[in-house]
């Protein structure tokens, strides 16, 4: 069976050009995230970005805040090339890293830990164990933030959330084909009720846990460590 690391490689090269399309809320998801970042456009952040994938969400980060540096961690070495080329000739600022991060020591400690699109890749006890281990590598009173795919509290809601998708990419006008790879992608998806994850991090020990934007199935939520 074909893994989602082998899909996201096969796709790297032309991943973020139809991302728009695929992703009907694609300025509010990531639009919501830089604003409600509580930190200065000055500061010196250090940011983690897990499946960073082509580097697209720090791409935003990094112009927003010119002084911050960045690590991106993704499973995909194509994903992972795709975002090197991104930043070129800035090795100071960015850090690349390849591996699972579901499972490696996140390293720290980060002002800032972001994710876009990509938990949902993992099992639910997969989740809970990465909220649970998000403190050690946040600064006190460091910020997590997800814009990313949830699942409704039922099976039915849930169809209807991907049936809108769809309906939706559909009326972008995109090529078929890509469409349909991007259905394959998300046969993958292992998303958990929005409610579920945000109590799993309030159990990890994050405070002030809040959901600032959903579209459907699609939504940003954050926690923030305890001083």
């Amino acid at each position: 069976m074909t893994s989602i690391g082998e899909i996201l490689s096969k796709s790297a090269a032309v991943y973020d050009r139809s991302r728009t399309q695929l992703l009907p809320c694609f300025d509010g998801l990531y639009g919501t995230v830089l604003e409600v970042i509580p930190f200065a456009p000055e500061e010196p952040l250090k940011v983690l970005d897990l499946g960073a994938g082509t580097g697209l969400l720090t791409l935003f980060l990094a112009e927003a805040y010119p002084n911050a540096s960045f690590t991106l961690m993704d499973i995909s070495e194509d994903m992972l090339a795709q975002s090197q080329s991104r930043f070129p000739d800035q090795e100071n600022r960015f850090d690349f890293v390849l591996g699972d991060y579901g499972r490696l020591d996140l390293g720290g400690t980060y002002d800032l830990i972001v994710s876009a699109l990509s938990i949902h890749h993992l099992s639910h006890e997969e989740k809970k164990g990465l909220f649970a281990r998000l403190p050690a590598a946040l600064a006190d009173g460091g910020m997590f933030i997800n814009a990313d795919e949830a699942a409704a509290d039922t099976a039915a809601i849930s169809k209807l959330y991907r049936a809108n998708w769809l309906t939706r990419v559909q009326r972008s006008g995109l090529d078929p084909a890509v469409i349909a790879a991007a259905v394959e992608r998300r046969t993958f998806d292992r998303p958990a009720p929005l409610n579920e994850q945000m109590g799993w991090l309030a159990d990890a020990g994050f405070s002030e846990v809040a959901c600032w934007f959903q579209d459907f199935g699609f939504v940003v939520y954050s926690g923030v460590k305890a001083l």
